[in-house]
């Protein structure tokens, strides 16, 4: 870089390349700078700058399961803990779960990367600044901040900002849990869509393929597994970035290259396939609400939340007499007379609001 620099310095004096009398890649481009903190310097920035398209399609990710949330706000569900039903939710409130995950990991992933703008630039080799002249810090730092428009800033102590790469591990962790967090949501989707006769089938995901080659109608939930993988890439990616920043040796870690090599590719990754998510999953889905009340309305672990209107002697003899009947425990509490179908709705939806002791 200092010899292209120098030569197209030397082309627009009107001198020949490579005549080195007048401007020398050293003596004059590289002075006051050294590989070990050009290199690691330049790297945070470039982690700065890309990484605003993650964050960028993070929150476009986390607008759209708002969107959803919204839609289903009505969509009474039976919640599950361990694979089990569990109590009565709304599905609205799933999705804006995950919303609020996402908005959350936005908020840690933006101040990991303001740490990018900390630098070792001015240490020049280990540290001490030898080979810089006298107001080359201050001026480097001046117009670095009026070219990147941000708060650069030299390391409180240059020798730590030479010696370690734990900002950049901290920038890589928190990609890496953003990966596992929507990895997860996608995992979700997946067995909430499942079936659809044969599962849980309390939403249907956009078609986007065909389908199966084999089996006639079989459609597969294509882009949550996607972002499935793309979280183990970035899981390994995320592996390697702590590595290489834990194996530094002594005042430098040599190690950069692979550094921002792997998080290069987890900040492109995920930023693309997070938009490609968003918009061609997330905002599509739709829910069963027929077959997510039916599932509701068929378990018995709903029983809890009439026991204030019936009692709990009432309530433990219908959960015993709809074992026995194989029925589900509704539908006998409205054969004996007990609720009416409008009754369960609004004692179901009743119990479904959110419960602040503090309030």
């Amino acid at each position: 870089v200092n010899e292209v620099i120098a030569n197209r310095a030397l082309q627009l004096l009107g001198d020949q390349p490579g005549n080195y009398d007048r401007i020398h890649p050293n003596d004059h481009v590289n002075t006051g700078q050294s590989t070990n903190d050009v290199l690691p310097a330049a790297v945070k920035l470039a982690v700065y700058d890309k990484s605003q398209t993650l964050i960028d399609a993070l929150s476009h990710l986390a607008a759209a399961l708002e969107d959803r949330a919204k839609a289903f706000d009505h969509v009474l569900r039976i919640g599950r803990t361990c694979m089990q039903a569990a109590q009565p939710m709304r599905l609205g409130q799933a999705f804006g779960g995950y919303a609020a995950a996402i908005r959350r990991l936005v908020a840690k992933l933006t101040a990991a990367r303001n740490e990018m703008l900390v630098l070792p630039l001015g240490g020049t080799a280990i540290g001490t600044g030898l080979g810089s002249a006298p107001g080359y810090r201050r001026a480097v730092y001046r117009h670095l901040r009026e070219i990147v428009g941000a708060d650069v800033r030299p390391g409180e102590n240059m020798f730590d900002a030479m010696q370690n790469a734990d900002g950049f591990a901290r920038v890589s962790s928190e990609i890496r849990i953003c990966a596992e967090v929507i990895g997860k949501i996608a995992s979700d989707l997946i067995i909430l869509a499942s079936g659809p006769n044969s599962g849980v089938g309390e939403l249907r995901l956009p078609s986007v393929q065909p389908g199966s080659s084999i089996m006639p109608g079989k459609i597969n939930p294509v882009l949550p597994m996607m972002m499935q993988q793309v979280a183990f890439a970035v899981v390994g990616n995320d592996a390697a970035v702590s590595l290489a920043s834990l194996q530094g040796q002594l005042e430098i870690n040599h190690f950069e290259p692979v550094i921002a090599s792997r998080l290069f590719d987890s900040i492109e990754l995920l930023a693309k396939s997070t938009r490609i998510f968003a918009d061609k999953c997330i905002a599509g889905i739709e829910a069963d609400r027929h077959h997510s009340l039916h599932n509701l309305l068929r378990s018995s672990a709903i029983a809890t939340v009439f026991v204030p209107k019936l009692g709990y002697a009432s309530v433990a003899a219908l959960v015993h007499a709809s074992v026995a009947e194989r029925r589900p425990f509704i539908d006998l509490a409205i054969a004996q007379g007990l609720l009416t179908h409008d009754e369960v709705l609004d004692v179901l939806r009743e119990s479904t609001e959110y419960h602040d002791d503090a309030a």
